[in-house]
């Protein structure tokens, strides 16, 4: 499969890609990442490509050549607010997690990886891991007498705390769409929905 690389080229609000910090690369960064579809943005507006839409057939919300610069100002906005709530409101966790060698860019994937539940996110990364509960534990089943201990010592890790605060975020959806107004080089930009 080929590597993902987003379309950093542009500006919005005044700032570069590099003028961002590493958590909201990596946030924006997953986020065109899983809601690119197949289709150019030459071609987003033909009746056949609104047809794939709708049928499901393209496979994401936004041209494959959408990047940093086709975000709205608001749009980018309001993401990089959520950046900075959630880098505050995990300040003391995310601490821990970078000392453990967790990437900060990372922590920006992650964070909009699990709020809108891609299936990965900070559960999969071993530099969050706590310790071992399969080796203390064995693998108890809902009931065993052990299991509640099982679970509280499970959900005590640097994983699963950081989860848990990435999912009372809920989630956010991108939109492609067109603006009489001149806030986009190309015409077109994405809206970034809650």
């Amino acid at each position: 499969m080929p590597e993902f690389i987003a379309d950093t080229d542009g500006t919005v609000c005044n700032l570069q890609w590099s003028d961002l910090a590493d958590f909201t690369q990596g946030y924006l960064e997953a986020m065109l990442f899983t809601n690119t579809s197949c289709i150019p943005m030459t071609e987003w507006h033909t009746e056949e490509s609104r047809e794939q839409v709708r049928e499901g057939q393209a496979d994401g919300d936004l041209p494959n050549d959408a990047g940093f610069g086709d975000l709205f100002p608001e749009s980018f906005e309001a993401a990089q607010m959520d950046c900075i709530a959630f880098e505050h409101k995990a300040h003391d966790l995310l601490m821990q997690a970078y000392a453990q060698d967790y990437d900060r860019k990372q922590a920006g994937r992650d964070f909009w990886f699990t709020r809108n539940g891609h299936g990965v996110g900070f559960l999969d990364r071993k530099e969050l891991e706590g310790p071992d509960c399969w080796k203390s534990f064995g693998s108890p089943k809902v009931g065993d007498p052990r299991w509640q201990e099982y679970v509280t010592a499970r959900d005590d890790d640097l994983a699963h705390k950081l989860d848990a605060v990435a999912r009372n975020f809920g989630e956010v959806y991108v939109s492609f769409s067109e603006e009489d107004d001149d806030s986009s080089p190309t015409g077109y930009g994405f809206i970034y929905l809650q």
